[in-house]
């Protein structure tokens, strides 16, 4: 019959396993970012590419008036900081709400005609992993991604935005069919989080499991030896 010293250096040795599990886990995961960023890396999107990656084509839409502000917002110290620089007067741009998941900035001007925004928001303002897990809102309603020459050219009737990702941060160029007041809003969704808590449930679920079925052996053998 086992003892409960025996029983307790089998829950030990459950627990030990399910955070092996999780150390495994969460070593994937970091495996996989770091290969994803290696990849890009070597890609178009390298680290700095985003800054210049559209650089020429918003040249060309200061030059046709298309693009009116670019915006660089960062965060220092606790403390964020909006770097603006007017290529028409007339626009003004604010940070409404920040955190890790969420950024909103609002927009407000009196054009007559649509306008395009360039916002270069860094990795401590805003982080952004991938172009996946990113929503573009426009006044509460999410917005597509549009082809670059369609934003700047203003060839649409509907907000809609081009973008370039890299590691620390990325650019976006946000086409605004009207004006008045507006909410321009990136909402980051958190699908590796998710992921892994999932994976850990499920690894709990199946060690408290195991564990049931160890101690109804042991009271099963018990008995059949008391028998």
């Amino acid at each position: 019959m086992i003892t409960k010293k025996g029983l307790v250096v089998i829950f030990v040795l459950s627990l030990l396993l399910l955070s092996a599990q999780v150390a495994m886990a969460e070593n994937n995961e970091y495996s996989s970012e770091g290969e994803a960023q290696t990849m890009e890396q070597t890609g178009e999107n390298h680290m700095l590419q985003w800054r210049y990656r559209y650089r020429t084509k918003i040249l060309e839409g200061v030059q046709n008036k298309s693009v009116t502000m670019e915006c660089n917002i960062s965060k220092k110290a606790g403390k964020l900081y909006i770097n603006s620089y007017e290529y028409q007067k007339g626009m003004t741009v604010e940070v409404q709400e920040q955190s890790q998941n969420k950024l909103q900035i609002k927009v407000s001007a009196e054009f007559s005609e649509g306008k395009v925004l360039v916002l270069n928001i860094e990795e401590s303002a805003f982080k952004v992993k991938n172009s996946q897990q990113l929503k573009v809102k426009f006044d509460g309603k999410e917005i597509s991604e549009a082809n670059i020459d369609e934003i700047i050219q203003g060839n649409t009737t509907q907000a809609k935005y081009a973008t370039a990702i890299g590691d620390d941060g990325g650019q976006f160029l946000v086409y605004i069919p009207h004006f008045s007041e507006h909410l321009i809003s990136f909402e980051l969704i958190n699908v590796p989080v998710t992921q892994t808590m999932d994976f850990i449930i499920g690894a709990i679920g199946i060690a408290i499991l195991t564990l049931l079925i160890l101690i109804v052996v042991v009271i099963k053998i018990g008995k059949f030896k008391n028998d």
